[in-house]
């Protein structure tokens, strides 16, 4: 550090292990009588394995097992930044981000079910004799170095590479109630992707490596009219570089690229506000417009032959957010209680006509290459557009205190399905989206800090959907999907 000068450099790295399961094969069992929303009957398919297996070895057509997909990455990082006081009003700041990152996603036997081993011959060239005989235990612990060789891997396995490196500059001024800025970023952002696994696809080896330029512009300005009463604004322009599954046509097992070529998606947003602040209350108000030009979408297609899935690819999707939030609190009650509201009231919609392909999952073959669907005025679905909350915070004794938050959702949109809203259009029927149930849940926690020799020591613990309540929180071609139960967790945090 100089004077005027100020440089901080962080390195970082992280290590991920995790994944998670589901079924393999074709002999799978529900109960009798329980029709398609029965429940597994694993006892029964146990003892299918066991009669019908080929000295316990069993194979797609025939058996079912459980098996675990594995998501590994290696992620490296630095970041470093140079702060410049050129005088008392005007600052810059300039700096540097560069990572690189390494994924590894295979496919493993998590349990045979009755089985000694897998004949891995569906969809592979691998002999035909070819035979799985390990198994891996999907929990945390097991996962994290316990996996399968590439021997004992099966459908698909290979690596995605990223590298990224951007620099940024940002100017600001500064001057009794009126303040202003302006940033800009470049960056350049590499992908390829590398298969180990020989079967279905054209995956092996290395892809070509494809690099993407992008780049951000924001400029904002506030305006202080005295400490209780200000305002601000922003607008900015965002082109990002597409992610890495968007590029390849199917990034489980193949090394081919989507075409046309995937290209930058662009952002445009406008956002202003405004402050109140005194002695007992505090006031936000913000107000947003955002389009989102050039997004790729994946979205859940209808179920095809023999339980396979399918998704739709949607290019150059258009999607327009506008919305108004705000949060407030009060400190009028006293110094041991705290009350707080707060809430998001949104308009979000597609906008134009996007083209799509229907891709079946299992195979990865295209059904459909050509689709075409106006989506404007659908709803974008998968978040509530409208939410509400209020809050309640006390000092029960010295540096312990309590908290309760109740939370609305509502204006919930399922996932937009292509094929319905063309199939409304070809019949002169406006597609209208189908909104979901509106749920509350509770939040709660408790805060505990206390001195550890000269520093602080601070405890937290929380408890997420209080009550346990059951809510829908999304909906696409396979069903409704049921949100998060009650979940807890806590944590230390020591300053020195």
């Amino acid at each position: 550090m100089k004077d005027g000068l100020y440089l901080s450099t962080v390195l970082y790295a992280s290590w991920g292990r995790g994944g998670g399961t589901g079924g393999l094969g074709r002999g799978r069992v529900r109960n009798d009588g329980a029709g398609e929303n029965g429940l597994i009957n694993f006892d029964q398919i146990t003892q299918n394995n066991i009669d019908s297996a080929n000295s316990g070895i069993g194979n797609f057509g025939d058996s079912y097992l459980r098996r675990s997909s594995v998501n590994n990455h290696n992620w490296y990082g630095l970041l470093s930044n140079l702060n410049i006081e050129k005088t008392e009003n005007l600052s810059f700041n300039v700096g540097i981000d560069a990572r690189t990152y390494r994924g590894d996603h295979f496919r493993q036997v998590n349990n045979f079910l009755g089985l000694t081993g897998y004949n891995d011959n569906f969809r592979t060239d691998r002999p035909s004799d070819y035979v799985i005989s390990q198994s891996f235990e999907a929990n945390p612990c097991s996962a994290l170095f316990d996996f399968a060789d590439e021997d004992q891997r099966y459908d698909r396995d290979y690596s995605e590479n990223i590298n990224y490196i951007g620099g940024f500059a940002q100017a600001e001024y500064k001057q009794d109630s009126f303040s202003a800025f302006f940033q800009g970023a470049v960056s350049t952002q590499s992908y390829q992707r590398e298969g180990r696994l020989t079967g279905r696809g054209d995956g092996l080896g290395k892809s070509e490596k494809i690099s993407k330029a992008g780049y951000n512009l924001k400029a904002g300005a506030a305006y202080k009219i005295n400490v209780q009463h200000s305002f601000f604004a922003n607008a900015g322009v965002y082109s990002r570089q597409p992610f890495l599954d968007n590029i390849f046509a199917d990034i489980r097992y193949s090394n081919r690229l989507v075409e046309p070529e995937v290209e930058n998606e662009e952002i445009v947003g406008f956002e202003g506000g405004y402050r109140f602040k005194n002695d007992v209350f505090r006031l936000n108000i913000d107000v947003y417009n955002t389009t989102w030009g050039n997004r790729f979408l994946a979205i859940n297609g209808p179920q095809q032959a023999n339980d396979e899935t399918s998704t739709y690819r949607l290019n150059d999707v258009t999607q327009v957010h506008n919305g108004i939030e705000f949060d407030m609190e009060y400190r009028g009650f006293g110094p041991k209680l705290n009350l707080k509201a707060y809430g998001s009231i949104g308009n979000w919609k597609y906008e134009g006509e996007t083209p799509y392909n229907l891709q079946n999952d299992e195979t990865g073959d295209f059904i459909t290459t050509d689709g075409k669907v106006n989506l404007t005025n659908v709803k974008i679905g998968n978040a509530p557009q409208t939410s509400f909350g209020l809050g309640l915070r006390t000092q029960l004794f010295k540096g312990f205190s309590a908290d309760l938050d109740y939370n609305l959702y509502t204006d919930l949109y399922e996932f937009v399905d292509p094929a319905d809203v063309a199939a409304d259009a070809l019949a002169g029927r406006t597609y209208n989206s189908v909104r979901l149930p509106a749920y509350t849940l509770a939040d709660a926690g408790v805060t505990y800090n206390f001195d550890l020799g000269a520093n602080k020591m601070t405890f937290r613990a929380n408890v997420f959907n209080l009550f346990n309540k059951a809510y829908i929180n999304q909906r696409d071609a396979f069903g409704y999907y049921l949100g998060i139960g009650r979940t807890f967790n806590a944590s230390m945090r020591y300053n020195f």
